[in-house]
């Protein structure tokens, strides 16, 4: 796979023209998954019928995500040229009080680009159409009804989706505006049934959302990653409930976070009990831990990786646990007695792969007189999470500290080459 990783970049490189090999299309696209990570594909679109191809999927599988602003208008049109007449009729019926410059018409795309679509972020999805509404808006459109006119854009968008998008197998519900109502368009339920990831993350839990929550819990059997990051008011014991049945109608379930409640989180604990055998995640952040919940915690002996960072409750008790496999943990050192952190650290250090701490862990990890790196000969990695609870962190706030934890590691650990990252410190996606 290398060897031809290094032949297509080489050929990338290249202005001259050359004789391109042609390979397998499943390699091909192995080859530029690799070449995305490191590079823009949109040039290799352009270097024949075969690559372009191959890369078409590969862009299409989630445009939403880091477009700029400048792009944002050419992707809503390419995506509203493949409506059928109908939606076409309603987008154009909907629109016509607000805009009169639409004139889209139907037509055959050169590719049914809905269908690659694999992931979709509806935060993503409503900065890229507010922008669109933007661009389209002249100088007497009223400032009111340009989020109107979002709305209906993004509605025909989801009708879109439901229809053509058979690939879609993640959903990221963090939006700022109020979610469509989804569950009224034809099939949705079978979008719902071929999905594998479900985040919900700061949004307001408006009543579309919550039906979109309980249709989910109905039709959606095979989720493998659940991930709730909600404000702790939003904790419902409705909601808990809700996410309590969401789980328990999943087949098996490998990744699990959830973040900020502060009490009643038993009926979640206790619902993903039944998923111990294929767990592999777990990420608890915020969270108020009671007994019963760490000791269901200490059976889920799958776990590669465990984040427990700033949650309330956590006792000695969490050393019963047996985590054979664990090769990822994240804790928030000084949140927690130092007799637990330490010996959770004594236990599993000699596994890990992977450390991760707060960045107010700096005085306590990186003093002389404590060794906790040096309980974990086996780390390439440590990651430095930065939130704080109280105060929103600047990006030269990170940079700073990164440079200081980074300068002293590597003077406490001279013969050891750590990869230091930070994580995101946005509410958002903090801690992963």
């Amino acid at each position: 796979m290398r060897y031809f990783l290094n032949i297509i970049v080489s050929l990338l490189n290249r202005p001259e023209k050359v004789t391109l090999p042609t390979l397998p299309p499943e390699i091909m696209q192995q080859i530029l998954k690799y070449v995305q990570e490191t590079s823009s594909l949109h040039s290799s679109l352009l270097v024949n019928r075969y690559w372009c191809q191959n890369v078409v999927p590969l862009l299409w599988n989630n445009p939403f995500k880091q477009l700029p602003k400048r792009n944002s208008h050419r992707l809503i049109r390419t995506y509203l040229l493949c409506l059928n007449k109908e939606e076409n009729f309603l987008l154009d019926f909907n629109l016509k009080p607000y805009l009169n410059v639409m004139n889209l018409i139907p037509r055959r795309t050169l590719f049914e680009y809905p269908f690659f679509l694999n992931e979709i972020s509806f935060k993503d999805l409503e900065r890229v159409v507010s922008s669109t509404v933007l661009k389209w808006c002249d100088r007497e459109t009223k400032q009111e009804h340009k989020p109107i006119m979002a709305q209906i854009v993004i509605s025909i968008l989801f009708q879109l989706f439901t229809r053509m998008s058979t690939n879609l197998r993640s959903i990221i519900l963090n939006n700022d505006f109020d979610t469509p109502e989804l569950v009224a368009f034809t099939n949705f339920n079978i979008l719902l049934s071929q999905l594998r990831k479900l985040k919900v993350l700061f949004t307001p839990l408006s009543q579309n959302i919550i039906q979109l929550l309980d249709i989910i819990s109905s039709n959606c059997k095979d989720l493998r990653c659940l991930d709730f990051r909600l404000s702790s008011l939003n904790y419902t014991p409705e909601l808990i409930q809700l996410i309590s049945t969401i789980i328990k109608s999943q087949n098996y379930i490998n990744e699990f976070t959830i973040a900020n409640i502060s009490n009643g989180s038993d009926p979640i604990f206790s619902s993903l009990h039944s998923h111990k055998k294929s767990l592999k995640s777990l990420k608890i952040i915020h969270t108020q831990l009671t007994e019963p919940s760490i000791n269901i915690i200490n059976q889920f002996n799958k776990l590669h990786t465990l984040c427990l960072c700033f949650c309330g409750g956590l006792s000695i008790s969490i050393m019963k646990c047996n985590f054979p496999l664990l090769r990822n943990l994240h804790l928030s050192y000084l949140y927690y007695p130092s007799d637990i952190t330490t010996k959770i650290i004594e236990k599993y250090g000699k596994s890990l792969n992977q450390i991760g701490f707060n960045f107010t862990d700096y005085e306590v990890i990186t003093s002389n007189n404590n060794k906790i790196l040096s309980l974990c000969p086996n780390i390439t990695e440590l990651s430095v999470s930065f939130y704080a609870k109280q105060a929103t962190l600047d990006h030269d706030f990170v940079d700073t500290e990164m440079i200081k934890w980074n300068q002293r590691i590597d003077e406490l650990y001279t013969l050891r080459k750590l990869n230091i990252f930070s994580l995101d410190n946005s509410k958002e996606s903090y801690y992963y």
